[in-house]
């Protein structure tokens, strides 16, 4: 029997999350294993529970959501986040898409699209509203098949744009693939000029779009 979706909330308000926790009790492949509502306990917590999904208000909370989503990718990879929250358009959203969150469920939505969202972004889809688009653009991310990605980039290519995906800086990946860090470098920009993309950042957001992490 396959093991539950380990989840963990993080939102300040008291009836959100036990409106959640009564929403995922009903799932038997669901399993709600903690929540936080400050950014100081989240990380212990994290360590502690190791869940496989985090779903993260972005938008009323005190602390930056971006930075946090970054530092829970560079330390636990396999971790999805999904934005439970309002305001699609606001900067918060656009920041913490760019940190590498993977769904977007507002909390005006039904409970079924957040539970097919939690199994989505485990299945490894990148689940965002077509209200998105315009974040899309504004992000210039080209949204091309995967197939076609790695028919583009050379297997080492392939592989470093997944380190990257995952927060890992060019020393890390260098030491990863125990490679120079110049040499990683070199393989950063020839992945980024053939897949037309300015950045790291938009780099990242193309694997995690395109499913490529593993």
């Amino acid at each position: 029997m396959q093991a539950p979706i380990r989840v963990f909330i993080v939102d300040s308000h008291p009836l959100i999350c036990e409106g959640l926790q009564s929403i995922l009790a009903w799932e038997k492949d669901m399993l709600l294993v903690g929540q936080a509502a400050t950014v100081e306990t989240v990380f212990s917590m994290l360590q502690l529970l190791q869940p496989d999904v985090m779903l993260l208000e972005v938008v009323t909370v005190a602390f930056d959501g971006a930075c946090l989503i970054r530092k829970t990718r560079r330390d636990w990879p396999k971790l999805r986040v999904i934005l439970l929250t309002n305001g699609l358009h606001s900067d918060a959203v656009l920041a913490a898409i760019e940190a590498g969150a993977v769904g977007y469920v507002g909390k005006e939505m039904a409970c079924n699209h957040l539970l097919a969202t939690i199994r989505a972004v485990m299945r490894g889809e990148v689940v965002l509203p077509p209200a998105l688009c315009t974040i899309q653009a504004h992000l210039d991310v080209p949204l091309v098949p995967a197939e076609r990605c790695t028919q583009q980039l050379t297997k080492r290519e392939l592989l470093i744009l997944t380190l990257l995906a995952q927060g890992l800086s060019n020393q890390q990946i260098a030491a990863e693939l125990k490679i120079s860090r110049s040499t990683v470098g070199v393989h950063v920009s020839h992945l980024l000029a053939k897949l037309g993309l300015e950045n790291r950042t938009k780099a990242a957001l193309f694997a995690l779009q395109h499913g490529l992490l593993p």
